[in-house]
Order: C-alpha cells, then structure tokens, then sequence
C-alpha cells in the first residue's frame, strides 16, 4: 500500500484488506511474547508494549463504529462516489505528521 492519503471510494477495499495485514501481523509479533514480555517497561515512567497496544486498541474502537455508521448511511442514500476527495487542511496536516 501507498502512503498517500486516499482519496478514491476504490482505496476502501485495500485500505480494509491493509488493517487486516497489520492486524494479523500485530498478532503474530504478540503472540509469540510472554506476559512479562509485553508488560516488561524500561522506566517506571515509560509505557510497555502490551500498554501501548492496549491504548491503541481503547482509544481506537469508538471511531470504527463511527465510521462503519457514516459508511453505512451514506451507502444506503447511494451517495458513494469514487471521488476524488477533497480532504480537509487538517486532515492533511494530521496524516502527513504521522509519516
């Protein structure tokens, strides 16, 4: 997968087929650690791995709900189009300090 931000309804598939490569992934490289492992942290101050997946996973699952909603309405009025997609300065900024 690319690294630009999608801009195309068509980017959907590869962008779901993209979440379950990582997450699969993400399950392997886990599950092949022990508990100690993953709660080992190098500072009382500093998080562990398994905190860190933890965080991700409770901080992310509202807005997958969320976007399986609007993806849901917006399919059902048949507003889908294919774009492209105009995102906004934010949205851009945001995307383009994760890189």
């Amino acid at each position: 997968m690319n690294n630009s931000i999608p801009i195309h309804a068509s980017d959907l598939g590869e962008l779901i087929r993209e979440a379950r490569r990582q997450t699969a992934e993400v399950e392997q490289i886990l599950g092949a650690r022990s508990p100690g492992a993953l709660n080992w942290r190098p500072s009382p101050t500093t998080w562990s791995v398994g905190g860190h997946v933890a965080h991700m996973v409770i901080v992310n699952t509202p807005y997958q709900d969320t976007i399986d909603v609007a993806l849901a309405k917006v399919r059902a009025k048949g507003r889908m189009s294919d774009g492209p997609y105009a995102h906004p300065w934010f949205g851009r900024w945001f995307a383009g300090s994760m890189e």
